[in-house]
């Protein structure tokens, strides 16, 4: 599996794995599953670089600035880990899975950046990133009382993402990846 992976989904031009239409040409539109590849131990460590240093820890993108501190981040793509990137033109009008932020998806990211600890860039994001999701997750459950079921990734939004549950479980994976960082689950 990591060999097709690596043989068919990185592409050269965009410096980041991306989806294919089946038996068909890439699917442009860039989302975190372009960093699930990292789980595989498969990515050389040039290609992590590049993930991390052109898209994730990019505010046009991902939005995960290098010290978590949001620094760079736009209002609109504060939190970080879109579910689309932030550059996207379907990214503005926001939807279920065009731009809300998902803790599942923070889960799956941070799974592939710990695997790529000992590439600087990789473990710069993953504090980064775990930081980022923490301050969101917190935020939600301390001004309203909230684990929501996805994140609205705008800074001055007052609640979950229209629609999403206000108390879902897999949204407190956004806080749990900072349970794992530090240790507190082997």
């Amino acid at each position: 599996m990591k060999g097709l992976i690596e043989e068919n989904l990185w592409d050269e031009e965009s410096g980041i794995y991306v989806n294919k239409v089946p038996d068909g040409p890439f699917y442009r539109r860039i989302a975190p599953t372009s960093f699930y590849a990292m789980q595989t131990s498969g990515p050389s460590d040039k290609r992590v670089d590049t993930m991390m240093t052109e898209w994730m820890m990019n505010p046009r993108h991902f939005c995960v600035s290098p010290a978590g501190d949001f620094a760079g981040n736009s209002d609109k793509c504060w939190w970080g880990l879109p579910s689309i990137q932030a550059s996207d033109a379907a990214f503005p009008s926001l939807g279920y899975w065009r731009g809300y932020v998902w803790g599942p998806m923070a889960q799956l990211t941070y799974w592939g950046l710990a695997n790529d600890d000992h590439v600087p860039s990789a473990k710069t994001a993953r504090k980064a990133l775990v930081s980022q999701m923490d301050q969101m997750m917190l935020n939600q459950w301390r001004t309203n009382g909230y684990i929501c079921e996805n994140y609205y990734p705008a800074k001055e939004h007052d609640g979950c993402s229209p629609g999403a549950m206000r108390m879902y479980h897999w949204g407190a994976l956004s806080g749990f990846i900072g349970l794992l960082d530090n240790g507190f689950y082997n």
